[in-house]
């Protein structure tokens, strides 16, 4: 500091006091460029499994690693990079906001997890991401004692707001219920409070892909009476619209309800769910005025494990969920996760 101050005297001394030369000397292209480095765009946050390389910028991260599940399973080279059989790391640190949850120890899948459920406009751009990322989970921190402690998390579950740093994420894409996992560098600023569910009514006019219903994300819909028309190839007839009774809609997501369980030889000798409480009807996604059995579940002998008794009342985590709407007697189906 001393140097420069002295420096700057003897210019005064030399320019009579006066500096508009120093001024006039810095040219306005060069102030103009200055600026524009500045500015200076990320690189496009989606990940192009064709052609990423070790070293290639994704958003504001940096290839690390690419490992291809398939082919390392089965000692293989035959498979080409996917989204959905790719493990790929990033370093880069990035600072993001969103929301986060914690969930606690007894949940089966997230357990003891403090993961992130949403991403504002302009950090998802500095995240790499497969194009049309569609899971409800971005990421979970593999420090979460950290996370627990920079957020003030003793044990129940808790939601809120968050700003953080993170200088390693990791995408993974394998054809199981997986999530992407980061490394929490810093908390910078966070609120606690129960984030607002969706509504969980489904309309069958404007329900798309990737919409959150109630505590789940829109996977997939179809049609059954247009795929019905499609597979036997009729012509000129007119398809009815998605509605409650012409719809079969798979939803992305974890779930713990509360209800009433039954052995249902209705359905085929199944665990049904008869009836929910109504913190659990404001979770799944269903029609208005919905009256048919709630769910029953796909993993049968599991579930019969789990709730051996003719009827009973538990409290339950499901996985999978399907809402199916057709002209024949069908129910919502789901996975059955574990019963707490």
């Amino acid at each position: 500091m001393r140097k420069t101050l002295t420096l700057v005297g003897l210019l005064l001394i030399l320019t009579g006091g006066c500096m508009h030369v120093a001024e006039e000397d810095v040219s306005e292209e060069e102030v103009i460029e200055e600026e524009v480095v500045e500015e200076e765009e990320l690189a496009s946050n989606i990940i192009d499994f064709n052609n990423i390389v070790v070293g290639d910028t994704v958003g504001g991260m940096t290839v690390t690693e690419i490992k291809n599940h398939l082919n390392e399973m089965y000692e293989t080279e035959d498979n080409p990079l996917s989204e959905w059989n790719s493990v790929i790391s990033f370093d880069g640190e990035v600072e993001l906001t969103g929301e986060y949850i914690y969930y606690d120890a007894d949940q089966a899948f997230f357990g003891d997890l403090v993961c992130i459920t949403s991403l504002d406009e302009e950090s998802e751009a500095k995240l790499p991401l497969p194009e049309g990322f569609s899971r409800t989970i971005y990421m979970c921190f593999e420090n979460y004692e950290d996370a627990k402690t920079a957020l003030g998390i003793t044990g129940e579950e808790t939601t809120g707001e968050i700003t953080f740093i993170i200088d390693w994420f990791q995408y993974v894409g394998i054809e199981s219920s997986v999530w992407n996992w980061a490394n929490l560098v810093e908390v910078l600023d966070y609120t606690v409070g129960e984030t607002e569910l969706a509504d969980s009514t489904i309309d069958f006019d404007t329900v798309a892909i990737g919409d959150d219903i109630g505590g789940l994300m829109v996977l997939a819909i179809e049609n059954p009476l247009e795929t019905r028309a499609e597979e036997e190839g009729a012509e000129d007839v007119e398809i009815p619209v998605l509605a409650s009774w012409n719809a079969i809609i798979d939803f992305q997501g974890v779930l713990t309800l509360t209800g009433t369980y039954e052995l249902s030889t209705y359905y085929g000798d199944i665990v049904c769910i008869t009836e929910l409480d109504e913190e659990s009807l404001a979770k799944l996604p269903l029609p208005e005025d919905f009256s048919r059995t709630y769910m029953c579940f796909e993993n049968v002998e599991e579930a019969k494990e789990m709730m051996p008794d003719e009827s009973g009342e538990a409290t339950f985590t499901i996985t999978d969920y399907q809402y199916v709407g057709t002209e024949t007697s069908m129910t919502n189906v789901a996975t059955l996760v574990e019963v707490l």
